[in-house]
């Protein structure tokens, strides 16, 4: 039996079907692989994760962040840092990338 493709349990609803994981574990982007969680790691789900635009979820109880379109992960791996490459950076005329923003 393969389960519906689901690492943990398999759940029939409604003309479909879903994947659910054992307590301690996390859904996968994949909506199939259960990822553990570890007590002391950040989650998507706590208010602090510290992620400014996007957070998913990673192995081993982490998070990894992600910027919307326009936007550059930050050296910190948490901010996110407007740049020119969307809507020329919000610049009238030529966008220059800095430090700080375009």
């Amino acid at each position: 039996e393969n389960n519906g493709g689901c690492q943990h349990t398999c759940v029939n609803v409604m003309g479909s079907y879903e994947c659910r994981c054992k307590e301690g574990f996390f859904l996968s982007d994949n909506q199939h692989t259960c990822i553990h969680r570890l007590e002391e790691g950040l989650s998507c789900m706590n208010q602090n994760h510290g992620c400014s635009h996007i957070c998913k979820e990673a192995p081993r109880g982490s998070v990894a962040c992600e910027c919307r379109p326009g936007f550059e992960l930050a050296k910190n791996q948490r901010d996110c840092v407007l740049t020119c490459n969307h809507g020329n950076g919000g610049c009238q005329h030529s966008c220059e990338d800095t430090a700080e923003g375009p």
